[in-house]
């Protein structure tokens, strides 16, 4: 178990690195350190909790991303996790995004959420 969470932190944080690089002509850079730490925040701790990261969403997507905040009490059982991944899929797809004319900071936020969401719900529910 402890083994996995230090995977996924790395693969995480290779995630963060890569976009960080490949974003950074785009976003000013203190812009992008706030923005980093912010998500940073969001899953320290919660690594191989995908409840728990559904459940505080809220906190760094941008108020009119679409997002309804999920009660943690509403999303116990596998599926209604699976529904709220879901959800929150339609919510950071960069199609979806692109639809809405989401500006370079809600992209480069959704990216990250996006994958971050991807490897953690792979790895909770691949055992």
């Amino acid at each position: 178990m402890i083994r996995r969470i230090a995977q996924q932190q790395s693969l995480i944080k290779d995630i963060i690195k890569e976009e960080t690089e490949v974003q950074q002509s785009n976003i000013d850079h203190e812009g992008m350190q706030v923005i980093d730490s912010k998500i940073r925040q969001w899953w320290n701790g919660k690594l191989g909790n995908i409840r728990s990261l559904l459940s505080t969403l809220q906190y760094v997507l941008w108020t009119d991303s679409g997002w309804k905040p999920m009660p943690l009490m509403d999303i116990i059982e596998e599926n209604a996790v699976k529904r709220s991944y879901q959800k929150a899929l339609l919510c950071l797809h960069p199609d979806k995004l692109q639809q809405k004319g989401a500006n370079l900071q809600q992209n480069y936020i959704a990216a990250k959420v996006f994958d971050i969401l991807q490897v953690i719900l792979y790895n909770s529910f691949s055992t």
